[in-house]
């Protein structure tokens, strides 16, 4: 990396303001030359700045050693699930790096945006593209590419999907300029095959995982492998080619048993029982929730997926005993999570409005569905639920008789389906 922006990088680490750092060594202007790039300043100069900053010059030996253990640990930013570890690697690698002026020194401070969303910290992840902002102008095409990725991954962790979609674009066509790793175009190609699901771009995510899975298979990267066919299964669901679907599914879980990976299994069981509560075929449905609340190693998230979409079956078979079950063990759980964490609060709306329901309680059942879960829909453009909830409230309405506000709702779930099929 070129100085001036090494010495930028630092400088805004340390809060420190350029009239702070440049006192008695150079004016002020001509430091913002400096890391600007604007001129080319003499050693003394530069080793005086440094001292100023606590940070040095490293030698060619110990670059090459920074090298392969940055190397070491960006290819652990691919593979690892095992934050534990991912975090002591970071803190020896931070205790090398920190305050070496060395040619891997920015690609470091690049690859920080993703280890920070990797481990749960989103704040910190945002901080550091804040600082690196300040210096991207002078980033190669290779820095740029991991730029451009991570800071699509960070819009895709805050849901911002069509940015996200934006910064990897950017970050494919920076790529078609280089010459990097197979791994890298797979690993572009696959997120954004994630990425085009959450927008429901079907063709787009046929197109890019189809491409990704080809390395995969040659790499015998089976979790990945997996994982592509589940995002085939959701984007042929979506077009309502069901026996395409299933077989991707399936495909999806002869994986799961071959590596003994419950997860994934209980990822195949999930999405199984979305396509048959699509087709209507409930009590197969039910069967694959089900053996999601029936598996032990379920996290939160997975039983209040299975629990909300079984208070959904339950309401369409009739099944009110089981629908009532089924909501107090979802409450039990919803109490021992924290509810302003939005993971949870999609889930608790939808329990909340099938309790209402079940328990006579129609105002608040009214005000909780149409001040709060439908906007909340609307924002996240989820048609599926809007066309869901959209009837429900539909059926409600003329079950009481409002038969303008049960045309209102039978329209907003129209307009959805419409919607729906578009994408």
């Amino acid at each position: 990396m070129d100085v001036g922006p090494f010495i930028k990088l630092h400088r805004t680490k340390q809060q420190m303001k350029q009239e702070d750092l440049a006192k008695g060594i150079v004016s002020e202007s001509y430091l913002s030359k400096i890391e600007n790039q604007k001129t080319n300043a003499s050693y003394k100069v530069i080793q005086m700045l440094f001292i100023r900053l606590g940070v040095h010059q490293t030698d060619d030996a110990h670059s090459i050693y920074l090298q392969q253990k940055c190397n070491e640990w960006f290819g652990m930013l691919y593979e690892s699930s095992d934050k534990k570890q991912l975090e002591i690697k970071y803190q020896e690698l931070q205790y090398l790096i920190e305050g070496c002026f060395s040619d891997v020194h920015i690609l470091f401070e690049i690859y920080k945006v993703r280890y920070f969303l990797l481990i749960g910290k989103k704040t910190e992840s945002y901080q550091q593209l804040l600082v690196l902002k300040e210096i991207m102008g002078s980033f190669n095409d290779v820095e740029l590419f991991y730029w451009y990725k991570f800071v699509g991954n960070y819009h895709s962790l805050s849901e911002d999907y069509s940015m996200a979609i934006n910064m990897y674009k950017q970050a494919e066509e920076k790529l078609g300029q280089l010459d990097l790793d197979k791994r890298e175009t797979a690993d572009l190609n696959y997120t954004m095959a994630v990425t085009y699901s959450k927008l429901r771009n079907t063709l787009e995510v046929i197109d890019y995982i189809s491409s990704a899975m080809k390395y995969y298979r040659e790499s015998y990267n089976l979790s990945r492998c997996a994982h592509g066919h589940i995002l085939l299964g959701i984007a042929y669901e979506r077009i309502r080619d069901f026996d395409k679907a299933i077989k991707n599914y399936n495909l999806a879980d002869d994986i799961s048993k071959l590596n003994n990976n419950s997860e994934l299994k209980r990822l195949v069981n999930i999405n199984l029982g979305y396509l048959h509560a699509t087709k209507r075929e409930s009590d197969l449905a039910i069967d694959y929730f089900e053996k999601v609340l029936e598996d032990k190693g379920a996290t939160t998230k997975d039983q209040l997926i299975a629990i909300t979409c079984l208070s959904e079956e339950y309401y369409h078979t009739n099944e009110l005993d089981k629908k009532k079950a089924v909501i107090d063990r979802g409450m039990s759980i919803l109490k021992k999570v924290d509810s302003s964490d939005k993971i949870y609060q999609f889930y608790h709306m939808k329990l909340y409005a099938h309790y209402y329901i079940l328990t006579n309680q129609l105002s608040e059942f009214e005000q909780l569905v149409i001040d709060h879960l439908i906007p909340y829909l609307q924002r996240k453009n989820d048609y599926a639920n809007l066309v869901t909830y959209g009837n429900l409230m539909g059926i409600h309405f003329e079950k009481r008789k409002k038969y303008k506000f049960a045309t209102h709702y039978y329209k907003l779930a129209n307009k959805a389906y419409e919607e729906l099929i578009q994408l």
